[in-house]
């Protein structure tokens, strides 16, 4: 299993669409992005706003607790 964190992405103007601004982005925990599901009720939990607001995310790309990129 995947350790560290996942970095999302959100806007709390976003509601789906193209979007070329620049948001606000929280650390969650990489099993969270095991499934979509998953992932949002994270989101949810971690920032209290619905997953409407995500503009994306990388699973792929891991970070520690302090946003650092971490060696995959």
């Amino acid at each position: 299993m995947k350790r560290g964190f996942i970095s999302v992405e959100f806007d709390r103007q976003y509601a789906g669409g193209d979007y070329s601004g620049c948001g606000e982005t929280v650390l969650l925990p990489a099993e969270s992005a095991k499934t979509e599901k998953k992932l949002h009720k994270a989101f949810e939990k971690k920032t209290g706003l619905s997953p409407v607001h995500i503009v994306g995310y990388s699973p792929d790309e891991l970070f520690d607790e302090n946003g650092n990129p971490m060696d995959t």
